[in-house]
């Protein structure tokens, strides 16, 4: 409408109402919460651990709860992306926009040890190049 009435006030049709009025405000920032302790810690203890498929939610929900990552980026990972940095296991990550895995973030031992044993779970040894499926 700005525009419009700009123009019909450079034709000389109209004069330009619109001026002095400013369009809306639309706020960018963060519109989710995160999840507290307490929804984590239910959300987590609700899973039934005794089924291959309660291993492996538990795992994908406990790495994307204690280190932020995207769900994608837990998809995307190889057993191989879990590698010893100093005396810590870390987790290499394909970020946005990126090609490669170049990224890393640490893995709390607890859910690092959920990572491991829904591995042994479904048959496949941590150190070969199998893709972890996470989803499916």
């Amino acid at each position: 409408m700005k525009l419009f009435f700009s123009w019909t006030d450079l034709e000389g049709v109209y004069p330009n109402i619109a001026q002095r009025i400013r369009g809306a405000t639309l706020d960018v920032g963060h519109k989710k919460d995160c999840l507290t302790v307490q929804q984590v810690v239910k959300v987590l203890g609700g899973i039934d651990r005794s089924t291959l498929k309660g291993l492996r939610d538990y795992a994908l929900l406990a790495v994307m709860v204690t280190t932020g990552l995207r769900e994608i980026s837990t998809v995307r990972a190889n057993v191989e992306d879990m590698r010893a940095l100093g005396d810590v296991v870390v987790l290499y990550y394909q970020g946005k926009g990126h090609d490669e895995r170049v990224e890393y973030v640490k893995l709390a031992e607890p859910f690092e040890g959920a990572v491991r044993e829904y591995l042994r779970s479904r048959g496949g040894d941590c150190c070969v190049s199998a893709v972890v499926q996470f989803v499916g």
